[in-house]
């Protein structure tokens, strides 16, 4: 067995994170890859199905998580080559698992995440594997405010305790808009 790949599609919110995974596992598709696709259990903005699914609809089957290392013996990961995480900064344990899975079973891991909250504070488990990736993507939305590139995502409500939100809750920002708070 060879060892595999680590690729991290990070930015701010709407910057197509998540766009990218299924543009990635639907060239997979086409060389007939096996996949395990998973998502945080948390996340049920789009629907209260199993299904990685973008800010603009598109959807596919995956399996909801709150942690992944239990999923190393699971015959879904084995029978797998390819491994997708949605939402990689909610889940505690994922720099481990990127590393094992690529580096013990020779997976090949795709990583869509944040890789900042609303308040610029590193994930950690981001920052980690960063550190380790083959390829780190950094993504951009369009600012909400101008349309300038944005870096930043900001959260409309300070008092909302919930971090799992679409654009209900966040926008996507430019700096100058970050810095403004508009």
């Amino acid at each position: 067995m060879g060892v595999g790949t680590i690729v991290l599609y990070v930015g701010c919110m709407f910057a197509g994170k998540t766009s990218r995974l299924i543009e990635t596992l639907e060239v997979l598709a086409t060389k007939q890859t096996e996949m395990l696709i998973i998502k945080h259990s948390s996340d049920d903005r789009y629907s209260s199905e199993p299904v990685l699914v973008t800010h603009t609809g598109k959807q596919y089957p995956c399996v909801p998580r709150k942690t992944l290392m239990p999923l190393l013996e699971q015959p879904e990961f084995l029978n797998s080559s390819a491994i997708m995480v949605d939402e990689g900064q909610f889940f505690p344990d994922l720099y481990d698992f990127a590393r094992i899975s690529a580096e013990c079973y020779g997976k090949d891991v795709y990583v869509g995440a944040l890789d900042t909250n609303y308040k610029r504070k590193l994930f950690p488990e981001i920052a980690k594997l960063m550190a380790i990736s083959d390829e780190t993507h950094k993504l951009f939305a369009k600012c909400y405010y101008c349309g300038s590139k944005a870096l930043f995502s900001m959260k409309l409500d300070e008092s909302i305790k919930e971090h799992i939100g679409g654009a209900d809750m966040y926008r996507a920002v430019c700096r100058k808009h970050y810095c403004s708070n508009v």
